[in-house]
């Protein structure tokens, strides 16, 4: 529908008192009871701004009509059927305000977050054919989306439309070209969007307008010359990770060895501070038909003793007591008449890593189930 003329609408404002009203009613859902929106508004404006009004009262040629929009002849309602009920009053009372002021007027203005409920308010233009208003609309939202779309109306559209939609287009181009561009405000809520697994469509759609504008670049002159540039940097820093991570798993070894008295080629580092030892097994008898072979593991070597060893991989049984000699009852009672025998005195003998793994090697059978359980035989 082309813009109203001046002279049209400064006609329609004279009728407006005197003319034919209609009853305008709203069907949100089909079955749903109809609700009065205006009781009696000006049937002429109505026809004027709206065609799909226009075309309820068969006001336009039936050649325009199409045939699944055809309804019977009404002289005193119109039903709208879908949409949101506040939005079309929105709409209607703009039609109404271009009447009263005999032309047309700027539609309000709504406070910001306010992409999603200009949104709403193009819907219902296109669903009532107010093209003059619509296109008013959708130059505001035009507007908002070359700034940048606000993180509230990001989860609002998406939310609300599923599946592709223009709405959601236009916002992945605001959000993509405000990261590519890095004018983006209020990083931390886009990206806490674009994490979430039910924002997955924006964080998809923004990738690739980023991307899209990317590669454009990539194309230019500078664009090449920065690339090169970001490929250049890029490899120094999996240099310097590499780096770092070589020398962290050599600082491992090294304290690892000098806590189980070991080399530091015979720590394995495994990932999340685990790590296996390995040592050199001699062998003293070899497989022959169906007799096994075996082979003779030094686990001093790696600091465990054979107490240790066999209460880590039999934890359940019990320590084996030493046998001691029979206590002469003389021998004791002179010994008691002799007074209290003075504690001995034992020295700890080797350096610094002996001590830690001589410690960690003392520790209770439990303590060694873990360390033992990391030995590998090679």
């Amino acid at each position: 529908m082309p813009p109203m003329a001046t002279t049209k609408l400064a006609g329609l404002k004279q009728g407006m008192a005197n003319g034919q009203k209609i009853a305008i009613f709203h069907q949100e859902t089909e079955g749903s009871e109809p609700v009065l929106v205006y009781e009696a508004f000006p049937k002429a404006l109505a026809v004027a701004f709206s065609g799909y009004i226009a075309k309820a009262f068969n006001a336009v040629p039936l050649s325009q009509i199409p045939l699944s929009e055809m309804k019977p002849k009404s002289e005193t309602q119109v039903l709208i059927k879908g949409g949101k009920q506040f939005v079309h009053e929105e709409v209607l009372d703009w039609i109404y305000s271009c009447g009263k002021a005999g032309k047309t007027v700027t539609f309000r203005w709504f406070n910001s977050p306010a992409f999603h409920d200009y949104a709403l308010v193009y819907l219902s233009c296109q669903k009532l054919e107010v093209n003059v208003l619509q296109a008013q609309v959708q130059t505001r939202m035009r507007d908002i989306a070359a700034i940048q779309v606000h993180s509230i109306d990001v989860e609002r559209i998406f939310t609300a439309f599923s599946g592709p939609h223009m709405f959601k287009d236009m916002v992945n181009q605001s959000i993509g070209q405000a990261l590519w561009e890095g004018r983006l405000k209020a990083y931390g809520a886009y990206k806490a969007l674009l994490k979430m697994k039910e924002y997955s469509e924006f964080k998809e759609g923004t990738d690739d307008v980023y991307n899209k504008l990317q590669k454009a670049y990539f194309k230019t002159p500078e664009g090449k010359v920065a690339k090169l540039e970001q490929e250049k940097k890029s490899l120094q820093a999996e240099a310097k990770r590499n780096a770092a991570t070589q020398r962290r798993d050599e600082n491992f070894k090294r304290t690892v060895a000098r806590h189980h008295n070991v080399e530091t080629s015979q720590v394995n580092p495994t990932g999340d501070g685990r790590y296996t030892l390995t040592t050199d097994g001699r062998t003293v008898r070899k497989p022959q038909g169906n007799r096994p072979g075996f082979v003779q593991l030094d686990l001093s070597a790696l600091g465990v003793s054979a107490q240790q060893y066999r209460a880590a991989d039999f934890p359940g049984l019990p320590r084996k007591e030493k046998k001691s000699a029979p206590v002469d009852d003389k021998t004791t009672k002179a010994r008691a008449a002799e007074g209290p025998e003075a504690p001995a005195k034992v020295e700890a003998s080797g350096g610094e890593g002996k001590g830690k793994a001589g410690d960690a090697m003392s520790a209770a059978p439990a303590d060694m189930t873990e360390a033992v359980a990391n030995l590998k035989i090679e």
